[in-house]
């Protein structure tokens, strides 16, 4: 597990400086390990090239955790939900 959270500080720290690509690499390589985490999807969310793929990524957190509100709100940013349909909890 200690490698993991390396990791995952590595590809926040990438991001952090700008590094999109190389925060891409660290969490899809995070993300074959353990496709059950949702900070990872989240952060994968922000990095990713295309809207298509930040909604996919959105999904497979609320299909993790069906109340995570920061999906919720990045799905509807993202036009993928109604927000009238998007219930709290």
């Amino acid at each position: 597990m200690m490698a993991e959270d390396k990791r995952f500080s590595l590809a926040k720290l990438a991001l952090e400086q700008g590094d999109r690509f190389q925060a891409r690499d660290q969490l899809a390589s995070l993300l074959k390990e353990d496709q059950d985490n949702v900070e990872y999807w989240l952060l994968m969310s922000t990095v990713v090239e295309s809207n298509k793929e930040r909604i996919y990524c959105l999904n497979k957190v609320l299909d993790i955790d069906h109340r995570n509100e920061e999906a919720r709100l990045g799905l509807i940013l993202f036009g993928a939900v109604d927000p009238g349909s998007v219930r709290p909890g």
